[in-house]
């Protein structure tokens, strides 16, 4: 890929381990393409987005370098499916892999023609996903990107004030800096917004590789601080009563598991944790609810 996580010493050591162990993750990614012999398995930054290595795969399956590029799954038991590939790797790789857990390669198939696609549902939802984006290089993300940070800004702190205050030159830097995941710049940014009130936690919820849910999840509930059970209750209490602590999870018994970053979230954790600790380079907080026994 074009770029890799970048930090320094200093921001290092200020960040405890579950922030470097978030930003420091990566996913295997197998990518094929019809009518070529030639195979790339790529260590992908979770944080990361699949189309900085569009450059690797037009190198690798001779593709033409103005040729728009769509990545679909391979997987044998389940209908192919256009990735969206504005949404960050290791969410994608959460959604379509068959076991989060056994951390197997996900294999993708790269495609340069619309005409062989395969159909895919249009996501629903308040989350805007147009699931056939065609990219032809990394830059074609950043509207969308850009777009869904300041969403979330806009739910942390209830204004876009502080980022109307930009000059579009650091404007223009900090977008980059999001696409690069320049994490000096981000946990920058992170220290900035977090002397500010936050007025509610922004958090999509996965339920499936096409359906998600946006929400703006207050930061306390009746009970006390909002924890990641209150988050899916708020929104859908009748899959809350299915949740299922993985503390205290046996492996038999159905239910369902709450997955952040690849791993169950404990669903006593506040939300407001998580947030701090745990968000995407886009600000967001991105739960998978995987099935499970």
């Amino acid at each position: 890929m074009s770029s890799t996580v970048r930090f320094d010493a200093a921001t290092q050591s200020s960040w405890d381990t579950v922030r470097l162990r978030v930003w420091r993750g990566t996913v295997p990614i197998f990518f094929s393409c019809p009518g070529h012999k030639a195979q790339l398995k790529l260590d992908v930054p979770r944080l990361s987005y699949l189309p900085l290595a569009f450059a690797k795969l037009r190198e690798v399956f001779n593709l033409r370098g103005d040729a728009k590029i769509w990545l679909t799954t391979a997987r044998k038991d389940h209908p192919r499916e256009v990735l969206l590939t504005h949404m960050p790797a290791g969410l994608l790789y959460d959604l379509h892999t068959t076991s989060i857990r056994d951390v197997a390669p996900l294999h993708l198939v790269v495609i340069d023609d619309e005409a062989v696609l395969p159909n895919s549902p249009t996501a629903p939802g308040e989350w805007p996903a147009p699931p056939r984006l065609s990219l032809q290089d990394e830059y074609a993300i950043l509207p969308l990107l850009w777009q869904t940070f300041k969403q979330a800004l806009h739910l942390r702190l209830g204004s876009l004030r502080w980022l109307q205050s930009l000059t579009p030159s650091q404007s223009a830097a900090l977008q980059r800096a999001l696409l690069m995941l320049d994490m000096t710049t981000t946990y920058d940014l992170g220290q900035r917004l977090l002397q500010s009130p936050l007025q509610s936690v922004p958090v999509r919820l996965c339920i499936s590789s096409s359906v998600f849910l946006q929400m703006a999840v207050p930061l306390r509930t009746q009970g006390g601080v909002t924890t990641v059970k209150d988050c899916i209750a708020i929104r859908m209490p009748d899959m809350a009563i299915l949740l299922v602590d993985p503390q205290n999870h046996e492996a038999q018994v159905p239910g369902v598991l709450v997955y952040l970053h690849g791993a169950a979230v404990p669903l006593d954790t506040p939300l407001s944790d998580l947030l701090e600790e745990a968000a995407y380079a886009d600000a967001w907080l991105y739960f998978v609810l995987l099935p499970v026994g």
